[in-house]
């Protein structure tokens, strides 16, 4: 016998001893069977199942897979083949196979200790699948899930839960129908209505420099048309950016050179750091969000603008023959309303002057709202 069939002797009593010491794991042992023969006669021991036979378990295919590595590990030299087409070749073969004899065996030694290692950690494997396999069974995994399913289910039960998900969806999406809008444009010119209805651009400036004059910086207007209130603001430097949702009108007042960006008044505000702002001017704006648009762009106006910051709002006076001269402002909202949403969200000094005031820098036939942080 040679010295490989030595160590394979020496692996097939190692295996035995670890089975008897119940190092592998107890439930594979009527799997596999009796231990397999290694090196010489190996071809004699019993056949490995075929996978047709264990198909229908996975079980006996896990068992059946692990026999088949283990018949597998048969390193044996005299199976290297040193066949050849030619007589010469094959004594070639033959002639290198003993001059290499040593290291070949040297080389199967550590190939075979390589896979007894790994066959003990696939038996281990397999031993620890089959055993997560039976403490929890598909079917219990399935049923926690469906538990889980049905508690989420009963999250959305309670009606005023159902309501808010309800009103959200709806402001969402009037939100984004807006913004689609907006980003549309129109066919009509939105420039040459602001000049009809406001008049020429150094007229609205000048209207809107005693407004700034009320202000401290850095002022954020939400929509500032051709820009005249930036421009009042520059005017006396104080720093100021503004956006307007028609892109033909912002597109303008950033070619003037202002910090203008096309973008909603909500969504402007929005991305403005909280407690970062002087002012917030929100002029001709509240009509196009509605009620509830308004109030919540007074809410994100309190945590945008710093304390002492003021918040202006300017809209249609409904007492005023001029209410409803501007078609794209939207439905007026009352300054009742925002004198409302103000205090709801603790502003301080809260005014409102109507339009038969002529409030200082604001537009003819609007009254103007302004609030203290």
């Amino acid at each position: 016998m040679s010295r490989l069939d030595d160590l394979l002797a020496e692996l097939q009593q190692r295996v035995a001893r670890r089975r008897a010491a119940g190092d592998y794991p107890p439930d594979l042992k009527h799997r596999l069977g009796p231990p397999l023969a290694l090196g010489a006669g190996a071809d004699d021991a019993d056949p490995v199942p075929a996978a047709a036979e264990t198909a229908g378990d996975p079980a006996d295919a896990t068992g059946a897979a692990l026999a088949a590595l283990s018949a597998a590990r048969r390193f044996d030299a005299h199976r290297i083949p040193t066949s050849s087409r030619s007589r010469a070749g094959e004594a070639a073969h033959r002639a290198v196979t003993v001059a290499v004899a040593r290291q070949t065996a040297g080389i199967l030694t550590q190939v075979g200790e390589f896979a007894e290692r790994a066959e003990t950690v696939l038996h281990l494997l397999a031993g620890r699948l089959d055993r997560l396999e039976t403490q929890h069974p598909p079917i219990l995994l399935a049923a926690q899930l469906d538990a889980v399913l049905d508690r989420l289910t009963q999250l959305e039960e309670p009606l005023e839960e159902r309501a808010a998900l309800a009103d959200l969806r709806q402001r969402l999406e009037t939100l984004e129908s807006a913004g689609r809008a907006a980003e549309a444009g129109s066919w009509w010119d939105a420039r040459q209505w602001v000049e009809a209805l406001d008049g020429p651009f150094a007229e609205v400036v000048a209207l809107r420099s005693r407004l700034a004059a009320t202000l401290q910086g850095p002022v954020l207007d939400l929509s500032c048309r051709r820009g005249e209130l930036l421009w009042a603001l520059r005017d006396r430097q104080i720093a100021a950016s503004g956006a307007d949702a028609d892109p033909r009108l912002a597109a303008t007042a950033a070619g003037a050179g202002l910090a203008v960006a096309h973008a909603g008044p909500l969504v402007t505000l929005a991305r403005a750091e909280d407690a970062s702002l002087g002012a917030v001017a929100a002029l001709s704006v509240a009509g196009r969000l509605g009620p509830q648009g308004a109030a919540d762009l007074v809410a994100l106006a309190a945590d945008k603008l710093r304390f002492g910051g003021r918040l202006v709002i300017e809209q249609a006076d409904l007492d005023h023959p001029r209410a409803f001269a501007d078609p794209t402002a939207g439905l007026p909202i009352t300054a009742e309303w925002i004198r409302f949403a103000c205090v709801q969200v603790r502003f301080r000094d809260v005014e409102v002057q109507r339009a038969v005031e002529r409030p200082p820098g604001g537009r003819p036939g609007c009254y103007l709202v302004t609030a203290t942080k």
